[in-house]
């Protein structure tokens, strides 16, 4: 009975990450120059691995806080590969700096393993990978943690994603 749940919980993470992956242009963002400024200055610092710390809004169980990993490997001035381990899956994607719309997360490329878990890492799981879909900015705090923002920063209905290095 337990292995149906996982696989349960599996199919239906899988079935909300393939809608989610759907070729679909991102909304435009509303951000400032200086924003994009500070992300291009940012942008070329982000390579290797990174550990996601919690969520700001509504933050994990502790149980599941530091489990997560994005590992970035620059591709070009503007591009990095991502991927990592996402609690239960591995992924792998891409991670876009645009001057017009902001930070991008492709929607068309990103891929994950199709393991079964427990429904609290496969749920923690689904929230990762729609967060990190719906990344719009991103900043380097002063003591080295990684803020992405699941949408435009100062809207109520934000999500923020924390990580540090390992």
């Amino acid at each position: 009975m337990r292995k149906v749940k996982s696989w349960g919980w599996a199919l239906a993470g899988l079935v909300l990450f393939l809608s989610s992956c759907q070729d679909k242009e991102p909304t435009p963002s509303a951000m400032s120059p200086e924003r994009i400024q500070a992300m291009r200055t940012s942008f070329q610092t982000l390579e290797g691995q990174w550990v996601l710390k919690n969520f700001e809004k509504n933050p994990l169980p502790s149980s599941l806080e530091n489990k997560a990993t994005l590992i970035f490997e620059k591709q070009s001035d503007n591009t990095y590969q991502l991927g990592g381990r996402s609690f239960v899956n591995w992924f792998g994607g891409t991670f876009t700096l645009d001057e017009e719309k902001g930070l991008l997360v492709a929607h068309n490329n990103v891929i994950s393993t199709l393991i079964g878990g427990p429904p609290a890492e496969s749920q923690a799981e689904s929230r990762y990978y729609e967060a990190l879909q719906k990344a719009q900015f991103f900043e380097l705090t002063d003591n080295g943690t990684l803020k992405i923002y699941a949408g435009e920063p100062g809207k109520a209905s934000t999500e923020v994603m924390i990580f540090v290095k390992p």
